[in-house]
């Protein structure tokens, strides 16, 4: 995997701030999707980011009082579940 590549993504993923739920598939403009699936797989292993489920990721959110990463928000699931997968509309994916 070529740093450039994970750079690139890295630095996209921080400019959304904490909190950032996404896929591979808000990368593909950019880049290759098997280099994007790499990249996203060595910085889950890496503890950058973390897997919630298969394809979908999120960079999460410190929380200062319970001093640990808070859990995701399951409407911005369902949300970068929607973006992913052209046949689901919002409204159903809010309710999986």
């Amino acid at each position: 995997m070529c740093n450039s590549i994970r750079s690139k993504i890295l630095s996209r993923i921080y400019g959304h701030g904490g909190g950032w739920i996404f896929s591979s598939h808000d990368f593909i403009g950019d880049f290759r999707r098997y280099e994007i699936d790499q990249t996203l797989s060595s910085l889950a292993k890496a503890g950058d980011i973390r897997r919630i489920l298969r394809g979908i990721y999120d960079y999460p959110r410190y929380s200062e009082i319970l001093k640990r990463p808070v859990s995701p928000d399951l409407s911005e699931v369902a949300a970068a579940l929607a973006r992913n997968s052209t046949g689901i509309s919002c409204r159903r994916a809010t309710r999986l």
